[in-house]
């Protein structure tokens, strides 16, 4: 598919890959690194997701650095945006402190405040609006968006569904690079139960934080698939002072590709929970 710059300011640039559906990327991101704009499988970029609606519009995370984030957003929206934060980690939380209010599932507040060993954000907006399973937003022009909510990369990480389009905004609960475990503990079983449950939903399209393109439903399939691999692991890699094992399956220029990290004090649960699936 041929994709067009639909708007581009500051840094910024907004394509629609669906009507109504719009990513925002830079080709700047943290530190300097480079993130271009292609629109193909690679190295991981940071992109928000922005659903246009009648009189809002919901904006799916502040993944991107630069300044001026929300007011691009709603450059691109012709409306007021409404801030989802799937989840809470620092890469989707960049710009949070341009808003004035923000949308988020209670369990994942804590990180916004320290919680797990992440530093606490400087500037969290006074007004939040909690997010729950089940909870549904309707913002005009057809789209109704449900929420739902899978643990296990945060404690409170949620998907977003819209009807509509029929398209599935993932963030970094299904998508090619999944660090597992820092939160809660939730059994690989109960996660890989969760997927199940998900793919199980009405839509075509998935759109993740950190790939510019969509996956298909069957991506789910190889998510669990490889995960199931995980006992025959013996790679280990260090990160955040912790060490992990490390799973990749596939290419990383194509969708099949998933590179998946797992606090390695719990290998032997992971083990067992597979058993289970």
């Amino acid at each position: 598919m041929n994709y067009l710059v639909h708007k581009e300011a500051a840094g910024f640039f907004a394509v629609e890959v669906k009507p109504d559906i719009y990513l925002i990327g830079c080709e700047v991101g943290e530190n300097g690194g480079s993130w271009g704009r292609s629109m193909e499988f690679g190295s991981p970029t940071g992109n928000s997701w922005l659903i246009k609606g009648q009189e809002t519009s919901v904006l799916i995370d502040s993944a991107l650095p630069l300044p001026g984030f929300k007011a691009f957003a709603e450059k691109v929206a012709q409306t007021p945006v409404q801030l989802v934060l799937s989840h809470a980690h620092p890469d989707h939380i960049y710009r949070l402190k341009e808003f004035d209010e923000y949308w988020i599932h209670p369990d994942d507040e804590g990180l916004l405040r320290g919680e797990y060993g992440f530093n606490a954000y400087e500037g969290i907006p006074e007004t939040i609006h909690y997010l729950k399973e089940g909870d549904v937003l309707d913002i005009g022009n057809g789209h109704v968006i449900h929420v739902y909510h899978v643990p296990g990369h945060t404690d409170g990480s949620v998907l977003l569904l819209d009807e509509k389009t029929k398209s599935l905004f993932a963030s970094d609960t299904i998508a090619r690079r999944l660090l597992y475990g820092l939160g809660t503990w939730i059994p690989l079983d109960r996660f890989i139960h969760d997927l199940q449950r998900i793919k199980s939903l009405d839509f075509e399209s998935i759109y993740t934080c950190h790939d510019r393109t969509a996956l298909s439903k069957k991506f789910i399939d190889f998510m669990i698939d490889s995960l199931k691999g995980l006992p025959e692991v013996q790679q280990r890699i260090e990160l955040i002072g912790m060490e992990f094992i490390h799973l990749v399956s596939g290419n990383e220029k194509e969708e099949t590709y998933f590179d998946f990290v797992v606090p390695a004090a719990r290998r032997e649960e992971s083990i067992e929970a597979l058993k289970r699936v």
